[in-house]
């Protein structure tokens, strides 16, 4: 008889959580929403490439990611503390760590990979 490989209910059901100052955000970690957040991260990048280095009126990158990932009272709730550009670039690698179920600092290096590409 072969092998039996089972997938943990754990990944199956739990969900990851951020805090941010004193309030607890779910993160949807859920295939569909990667997926969704990823094709608009495409859709704005290319946006911009075609607007010859104009600044764009799309949704920057890390609107995209907190919308999908957070949902749209999340960001405008975030947007309202008005944080540091450290903080806000920080909460969204915790947030694609959380999503992809890795550590800190393997995010933030593929962070940094994907920004220097």
């Amino acid at each position: 008889m072969g092998k039996i490989y089972t997938l943990d209910n754990k990944l199956l059901t739990e969900t990851p959580e951020i805090r941010v100052g004193d309030k607890i955000y779910p993160v949807d970690s859920r295939m569909k929403t990667f997926k969704k957040m990823d094709d608009a991260l495409k859709k704005a990048g290319e946006s911009r490439k075609s607007q010859d280095s104009q600044e764009s009126e799309d949704q920057d990158e890390f609107d995209i990611i907190i919308t999908h990932a957070l949902g749209a009272n999340a960001l405008k709730e975030i947007k309202e503390r008005d944080i540091p550009f450290p903080a806000m670039r920080k909460l969204v690698v915790l947030i694609m760590a959380a999503m992809q179920d890795i550590e800190e600092e393997e995010a933030e290096r593929r962070f940094r990979q994907q920004a220097g590409a």
